[in-house]
């Protein structure tokens, strides 16, 4: 099973996680905090094997040359983001997994937010980055022609099992993770069934 550590990093109240086990672990979204992830990383299970940015956004990536550097670790993205960071990379498209240790990383890509957003499924943890936070909404939309790809990002997270926990990328509500039966009961960007009420929801 899986471990996760949500560290909150500062910047605009977001969070960085490691996840992984003793053989492997996955340092998420690094751009702030670098002493307490640093911190974590010397308590972690195992070695740290790769940085995961959810997009490319400078909030989710500022940290991770130095990381790379320290630790000599590629940085897993989207395809749509590889030319946003800096090599070593590797880059992952809809549906594509990455053996951590034992576990295996899912990648489900869900634009809307940005074009390379997408979202990492990990054993019982689903982390989210700026597609879905955790007891509030949904990212803000990059541009108004994705509107129909992000509603179409959300359907496929709640298409997932009830159980997963839910991490996002900032902490704007009032709790710092859920379960993902609580944002499918709760999250209004999640209860809109259709496009059109999704449309209604974002305003357009």
């Amino acid at each position: 099973m899986a471990q996760v550590v949500q560290i909150a990093t500062g910047g605009e109240d977001n969070f960085s996680y490691l996840v992984g086990n003793a053989e492997a672990v996955a340092l998420v979204d690094p751009a702030f905090g670098e002493a307490k992830i640093e911190e974590e990383l010397k308590r972690a299970p195992g070695p740290l094997a790769a940085i995961i940015n959810t997009h490319s956004h400078g909030d989710h990536t500022a940290l991770n040359e130095v990381f790379q550097e320290r630790y000599r670790v590629p940085v897993i993205i989207h395809e749509e983001g590889a030319a946003r960071v800096g090599d070593p990379k590797q880059t992952v498209t809809d549906g594509d997994t990455v053996a951590l240790g034992d576990e295996e990383m899912k990648f489900i890509h869900t634009p809307g937010h940005t074009r390379d957003s997408m979202v990492v499924l990990c054993g019982g943890a689903l982390f989210t980055g700026d597609t879905l936070f955790a007891d509030e909404d949904c990212g803000k939309l990059g541009s108004r022609d994705m509107l129909a790809e992000m509603f179409d990002g959300l359907q496929k997270i709640k298409a997932m099992p009830d159980e997963l926990i839910v991490y996002s990328g900032h902490r704007y509500g009032k709790k710092d993770w859920t379960t993902l039966k609580y944002e499918k009961e709760h999250n209004p960007a999640l209860r809109c069934n259709t496009l059109e009420e999704f449309r209604k929801f974002k305003g357009f």
